[in-house]
């Protein structure tokens, strides 16, 4: 039976035009032309909605409500939805600036180009704790404005004002959504905290403005309001991940170009252990070997820059002031040295110099000049005793290069040397001798593995003798190294037991393995192991690797990742489930045994009763509070992480 030709667009209004189209399909299918169901689908590009009054922390909510949107009108069978990326595609074809407004015919512009018929254009505001949407439908081949609706309420409820948005843009597209639908709709949330949204929003238009640490502490923010809100733990985990690969392209570039420059550095410039004593200096030959010594630290060649280093020094007889008239250190290592510096390549001299990709202008007086003002300075350059400080005296390149006990064999030859050459006097009644700077920084350096020998504490007793009056400003003056010297040998042992036993390899590989859903990590064993709480494992272990990379990237101090991932990989095995780790419980009852004896296990030494009798308190409450059968394994995993916490602030001592 041959169809009628029909007008679809007749010069109708819109809603006439609508049922009209509905009686014909109707029609159609009554004779059998349609077949119900393979209705043409109707396409729609949700645009980011615009800011209207609202305030900065709500920057970026247009487009966390877009996704919201689309997220909700895909569910529908009937629509069809045009991809953000195909949107952005457009908008960056066209040049729509971020700050420009989308009109109806830009709208219907960018709808035609993604194969719309429908735009949906909205704004937003938030004032005084209310939220209120607009939204408007612009069909793409009139430019007009059809139908547009409106939702409000309180913040807090800002998941039910989308709904209500959503439905009655529904209803104006002509669909009527079944049962199912509906509940889809209404259980398609990704968080129902407000702070969690907005900080999520504001992490997204922050790491589209390129701000990405700003982006990164919003995403954070986001987290720990909601630590189920699984979009931004995803953002957070692409945003570590961008922040990585951008940081290390940095790094490639400034390693090649200061490989090269470096490099080229110390091939024109003699090593010092060439010359002999008879061979007379002059300013270039300084300051080149004053850039050499800075490129050495650079490339962290440690023992090339001791030794090199030492042998200058006896060259000149400890005393590297000696030298022919006008060579003063003045002359010789101020301008000189920033001027050789560059004519050798390096434009910038560097204030952390092991760190080449941190280069910044500095007055070189006030590194590699100040070696050259007497011994102190070329030995020690102002390094305090309780700071990790990488400068550049000789003393950072020995503790750079050898092992403790090869540390205090160079530490007497220095005294030997000392003595030899007469430099035994105190230079002013409040400063220590050389000699007891040297024992000084022995102590210091043995302090870094946490064990001081019993040597070491004997040098500082000592010197703590040799000072009795209390009005003496040398004994203020070391009782005060002292105490900072003790405080380092402190800190050293935290750090070994936020370790928990582990070596930092074992922790790596254990860590890997759990990101990775990999051997040894397994899934067998106890009933806690399976797959629900293996996906918890496994979105801590990611979140930590990345802190851990970041951290060994920047070359910060990687305290907090190593113990956190200690903690994990420790409560896993704890747990049963690492391969070849043998489990400490195999119940909810034997975490409950080991927890109630706690209070038994407090270390003699470093409890501390304000840090540490909180969370004591809090782990009473745990194992006493009834557990329901549901929460039984993420509560153990939680209590056991707990416990170790314990252990690594060396709260407890750690039953074994």
């Amino acid at each position: 039976m041959p169809v009628p030709e029909v007008d679809l667009q007749p010069n109708l209004p819109r809603p006439a035009f609508r049922a009209g189209l509905r009686f014909l399909t109707a029609l159609l299918v009554v004779l059998g032309v349609l077949v119900p169901g393979l209705a043409h689908a109707t396409t729609v590009a949700v645009l980011e909605f615009d800011k209207g009054a609202a305030g900065e922390a709500y920057d970026g909510l247009g487009k966390a409500l877009a996704g919201m949107i689309v997220s909700d009108l895909a569910g529908v069978d009937q629509l069809t939805l045009v991809e953000r990326d195909r949107l952005d595609e457009i908008l960056a074809e066209i040049e729509l600036g971020k700050t420009e407004l989308i009109d109806p015919k830009t709208a219907a512009k960018v709808g035609k180009g993604a194969g719309a018929e429908v735009v949906l254009l909205g704004s937003y505001s938030v004032v005084e704790g209310t939220l209120a949407l607009d939204a408007r439908l612009v069909d793409v081949q009139s430019s007009k404005v059809l139908e547009g609706a409106t939702a409000s309420g309180a913040v807090a409820d800002f998941v039910t004002v989308e709904k209500d948005l959503v439905e009655a843009l529904i209803a104006e597209l002509d669909v009527t959504l079944d049962g199912r639908t509906r509940r889809t709709l209404y259980s398609n949330v990704p968080t129902e905290d407000w702070e969690a949204f907005t900080a999520f929003s504001r992490a997204r238009a922050r790491a589209s403005e390129g701000e990405l640490e700003e982006a990164r502490k919003a995403f954070e923010e986001a987290l720990a309001k909601d630590p189920a809100f699984t979009e931004a733990a995803t953002g957070l985990a692409n945003l570590n991940a961008l922040i990585k690969q951008t940081r290390q392209a940095d790094r490639e570039t400034f390693t090649s170009r200061y490989d090269e420059v470096e490099n080229a550095v110390l091939a024109k410039v003699p090593d010092v252990r060439t010359r002999k004593k008879s061979d007379p200096w002059t300013l270039d030959q300084l300051t080149e070997m004053a850039v050499r010594f800075t490129v050495l630290h650079n490339r962290q060649r440690h023992c090339d820059r001791y030794a090199e280093m030492m042998h200058y020094l006896d060259l000149v007889e400890w005393d590297p002031k000696t030298h022919e008239e006008g060579l003063t250190p003045k002359s010789a290592f101020g301008y000189s040295y920033g001027k050789k510096a560059e004519a050798l390549g390096i434009e910038r001299w560097s204030s952390e110099v092991w760190h080449p990709e941190e280069v910044v202008h500095d007055s070189p007086s006030s590194r590699e000049g100040a070696l050259w003002r007497g011994v102190e300075e070329y030995l020690f350059d102002r390094f305090d005793t309780w700071r990790d400080d990488d400068d550049s005296g000789v003393f950072v390149s020995l503790v750079a290069c050898y092992p403790e006990p090869a540390v205090v064999k160079e530490l007497e030859r220095w005294r030997k040397s000392i003595v030899k050459h007469g430099l035994i006097e105190r230079p002013d009644d409040d400063e220590y001798t050389l000699l007891e700077q040297v024992d000084l920084l022995e102590a210091w350096s043995d302090a870094r593995d946490g064990r001081m020998t019993d040597r070491s504490q004997t040098l500082l007793a000592d010197l703590v003798a040799r000072f009795p009056d209390p009005e003496d400003p040398l004994h203020r003056k070391i009782l005060r190294d002292v105490e900072n010297i003790t405080r380092r040998a402190d800190n050293a042992d935290r750090d070994n037991a936020s370790l928990l036993g582990l070596s930092r390899d074992t922790i790596r590989e254990r860590l890997l393995a759990i990101d990775e859903g990999k051997k040894p990590f397994t899934r067998d064993g106890q009933p806690w192991c399976g797959p629900g709480f293996d996906n918890s494992f496994q979105k801590e272990a990611h979140r930590i690797r990345l802190n851990w990379d970041e951290e060994i990237a920047e070359h910060d101090n990687e305290f907090w990742a190593t113990a956190r991932a200690a903690q994990l990989v420790r409560s896993v095995g704890d747990m049963g489930c690492l391969q070849g780790v043998k489990a400490r419980y195999t119940s909810w009852d034997d975490v409950v045994q080991h927890a109630k004896t706690a209070r038994t296990r407090k270390h003699p030494t470093k409890f501390d009763e304000r840090l540490c009798t909180p969370t004591l308190d809090g782990l009473d409450t745990t194992i006493s509070s009834p557990i329901p059968d549901n929460m039984q394994g993420m509560i153990t995993f939680n209590t056991v992480k707990m416990l170790h916490h314990l252990h690594q602030t060396r709260c407890l001592v750690e039953a074994r």
